[in-house]
């Protein structure tokens, strides 16, 4: 279970059971730990690490007992390519809730582990692009079949509303009330997920792509570096974001508003109004930004998964066994400390 160099400490440990000198027994030991520590540092990190060590010394000659335990592995950071075992779902979204998993895009799929997927909904019409939990309710919106479902338990689901002439991008629950944006300027609010009645953005050209609503502010991210905000999610208000690139998703966590982009662009703001520039270490299309478990998680194309602990310095981190062209468009936490990535057909799970 073990990597090999901890087997070979605990030989070299078992060893020293017939050295009759106590001093000389503990001290060697000791030198045997401090080996095997470096050892893992060097083979698999580039920073420290935390091993735990426990003595239980008994001078009468009895066994020394030595618990080495290696580090567990940083959450987010070891990631491992998957498939849903079901034909073209073509995912872009996902959420925890309930004890499960809910992804959604050509298709909508159900795991209680991440791993494991079954088809819910599979003749959707088009494609879903965000859904949520919310107030005893999954809600989902997608594309140009202007329809927005709903859903109970995650299984069965339902035409809230259909024929709502746009492409909706993002939906949240917040303030009492859904919010979804969507394309070209459109802003549509509902007290119950089922009624829904559309919002003046100041727009009737640009794409909005996601909304959050954090410290009393709703905020709107979108197409040539559009920002709005609003403490209504009714009259709304652009800001200056910095740049012209689209931007794609948006996350509060941490006392900061994070933006991400295309290009690798990386936008951070402690208010919502003024916006500063962060480094993300890749030039990919961030499609999704999401604070997870302690860590900011920003997925792009090109199968780049980007983290950071403060959403200020960004670490590129590798996904094992998947191609290199895997765009993923959504993250989730959940059942048995798992992170759960989506791409339209591809799957990834850390740790």
């Amino acid at each position: 279970k073990y990597p090999n160099i901890y087997l070979e400490a605990a030989l070299c440990i078992a060893s020293l059971f017939a050295e009759k000198d106590v001093k000389a027994r503990i001290k060697r030991m000791d030198e045997t730990i401090a080996a095997t520590i470096k050892a893992d540092r060097m083979a698999k990190y580039s920073s420290p690490i935390a091993i735990s060590s426990q003595f239980v010394k008994r001078y009468s000659g009895a066994p020394i007992t030595v618990a080495v335990t290696p580090p567990p592995t940083p959450t987010g950071q070891e990631w491992t390519s998957r498939t849903t075992g079901i034909s073209s779902p073509f995912l872009q979204c996902i959420v925890f809730a309930n004890g499960q998993y809910v992804a959604a895009g050509a298709k909508i799929v159900t795991s209680p582990d991440g791993i494991a997927w079954t088809s819910r909904l599979s003749s959707i019409g088009g494609n879903v692009y965000d859904l949520i939990y919310a107030n005893g309710v999954y809600v989902s919106v997608g594309d140009s079949t202007s329809k927005i479902y709903y859903s109970v338990n995650g299984h069965s689901w339902t035409i809230a509303a259909g024929n709502v002439a746009t492409r909706l991008h993002s939906v949240i629950y917040a303030g009492g009330q859904y919010v979804t944006v969507g394309n070209p300027g459109k802003i549509l609010t509902s007290p119950d997920g089922i009624t829904w009645s559309p919002q003046v953005s100041g727009t009737s050209t640009q794409t909005f792509y996601d909304v959050i609503y954090a410290n009393n502010l709703y905020v709107i991210v979108g197409s040539s570096g559009w920002i709005l905000t609003s403490s209504d999610a009714v009259t709304w208000t652009q800001q200056t974001s910095g740049t012209s690139q689209y931007l794609e998703s948006i996350v509060y966590a941490n006392g900061k508003y994070v933006v991400v982009g295309r290009n690798g662009v990386i936008r951070t703001s402690s208010a919502g109004v003024t916006w500063d520039t962060q480094s993300s270490g890749t030039t990919a299309s961030f499609k999704k930004v999401s604070y997870e478990n302690g860590i900011f998680i920003a997925l792009a194309t090109l199968s780049k998964i980007v983290t950071s602990s403060d959403g200020l310095t960004w670490t590129v981190q590798t996904i094992s066994g998947a191609p290199i062209n895997i765009d993923y468009y959504a993250v989730a936490y959940g059942t048995s400390l798992l992170h759960v990535a989506v791409s339209p057909n591809y799957i990834a799970t850390s740790p």
